[in-house]
């Protein structure tokens, strides 16, 4: 009979609730704006759970919130130098399947100029925070 190790256990016990918590808040220590649809079955069945935007400078660091915003009212011009970087996660259990309609989506999104999308898994942690830096 194989051996787990403590961390095959631990991923295998994870909820998918207390997943998103742990990629959330890794995500907004770094300057991601996160948002999830509780329920996106009554919006669209195949989108994922996690949309995450932010913007960096040219050094690839996240600007602060308190400097973001779309353009100055007064002037109509950028208040930032820098880009944005979006990406979508579809959050599962260990042992979690996506949908095909969520695979679907997950690669036409990965498909976008800018844009990553994944389907992320307690496993897959060190990609998640790979993408998240």
């Amino acid at each position: 009979m194989p051996t787990s190790t403590a961390r095959e256990v631990m991923n295998a016990a994870m909820s998918e609730a207390d997943w998103q918590t742990q990629i959330t808040g890794w995500a907004e220590k770094r300057g991601w704006w996160c948002r999830h649809v509780p329920d996106s079955r009554r919006v669209n069945a195949h989108w994922p759970d996690l949309e995450l935007v932010r913007v960096v400078d040219d050094k690839g660091g996240p600007l602060p919130w308190r400097f973001v915003s779309a353009q100055n009212m007064e002037t109509d011009t950028p208040l930032f130098e820098g880009h944005v970087q979006f990406g979508f996660i579809e959050v599962k259990r260990e042992r979690g399947k996506a949908t095909p309609g969520q695979e679907t989506m997950i690669a036409l999104l990965d498909l976008l100029p800018g844009v990553w999308a994944m389907v992320a898994r307690p496993s897959d942690w060190p990609e998640v925070e790979r993408r998240l830096r």
